[in-house]
This record gives structure tokens, C-alpha cells and sequence, in this order.
């Protein structure tokens, strides 16, 4: 049976479980690409519900890590 609730809310609920997550965590969990990931937290970072910052490792490019805004915490 397929999961009625949407794409964005799951997001939001697998910020609240887990905390501060990486684009390709969140992918995973949804069960999308991480450009379909980027897509609902893109969304919902317009209705200041989740927020990113980069952290840099090492070399290469910078991970972006999500996480819940107090707004989006308090949903």
C-alpha cells in the first residue's frame, strides 16, 4: 500500500526523527533522486519550513545539510 502523505511532509518528518541531514540521506529515505530531494526541500525552504548550510570536508564540493526551521518544527 503506497503512503498517502506527500513528498514534503515525510521530508519534514524525517528532519524531526533524525535531525540535521545530508541531500543524499534525505533522497535515500524518500525514496527519490537527490534532485527530486532538492526539489521538496527547495519547496519548503520558500515556506521557511527547513534551512541548508554548507560544510566542507576535506576536498571537493561542500555537502549541504538540511534542517528544520523553528517554524518548520513546530508543524
Amino acid at each position: 500500500m503506497k503512503s498517502t502523505v506527500p513528498d514534503n511532509e515525510k521530508a519534514i518528518w524525517i528532519l524531526k526523527k533524525k535531525g540535521p541531514q545530508s541531500i543524499r540521506s534525505i533522497a535515500e529515505e524518500l525514496g527519490v533522486t537527490t534532485e527530486g530531494a532538492r526539489f521538496h526541500l527547495l519547496k519548503l525552504e520558500k515556506e521557511n519550513l527547513v534551512e541548508s548550510r554548507s560544510e566542507a570536508k576535506g576536498r571537493g564540493r561542500p555537502k549541504q545539510i538540511w534542517s528544520l526551521t523553528e517554524q518548520g518544527n513546530s508543524r
